[in-house]
């Protein structure tokens, strides 16, 4: 089930894909019941690629009904699953998806790991949202308050960097290496 206010969220930021002349590609990691995928399908009206990724093999059994999904059995924390699925890029090395969706796990190990591996993938222009990131603060994701090593704090970084360049003082170099790492 998702919250309800992120379709007013999704919209804003997808409707640009479905009025492009593109037919774009997005990868959800985080199946489940297979609801979200169908939900994409439909907001795309099927002019659509769509990857979903789970960690449960039962997932391989749902019936779509269409050739524009494809699943992939997996775990999001697994560096090599994401180095086996090198087909994420276009040949040549040309990022290749558009929209990346991280309903997964909710685990910082597993957000980081998707992020770190899937970012090199998302076309210039094209979207990465990750859902759940209250659980960048839940010790039980191994979240907490500006803790190090949680999506947030990351997320934090990478704007950080982005805006260096805006600061009277001089950037401490670790902001610049948390920021890439």
């Amino acid at each position: 089930m998702k919250w309800h206010h992120y379709f007013r969220v999704y919209d804003r930021y997808l409707l640009p894909f479905r009025q492009k002349n593109i037919r774009p590609t997005l990868l959800e990691i985080g199946v489940f019941g297979g609801g979200s995928i169908d939900l994409w399908n439909y907001y795309f009206d099927g002019d659509v690629d769509i990857i979903g990724v789970d960690i449960d093999e039962s997932v391989r059994s749902y019936d779509f009904g269409t050739d524009n999904i494809k699943i992939l059995i997996g775990d999001q924390e697994d560096s090599d699953f994401w180095r086996q699925h090198e087909p994420l890029h276009m040949p040549g090395g040309v990022p290749g998806l558009d929209v990346v969706l991280d309903d997964g796990g909710h685990t910082m190990a597993q957000q980081l790991a998707a992020f770190d591996a899937l970012w090199p993938s998302v076309k210039p222009g094209g979207m990465y949202m990750v859902e759940d990131t209250h659980t960048s603060y839940d010790q039980s994701y191994g979240g907490g308050y500006r803790k190090d090593g949680t999506f947030l704090e990351k997320a934090k970084g990478i704007v950080d960097f982005l805006h260096a360049h805006y600061m009277e003082e001089d950037v401490p170099k670790n902001v610049r290496i948390k920021a890439r790492a």
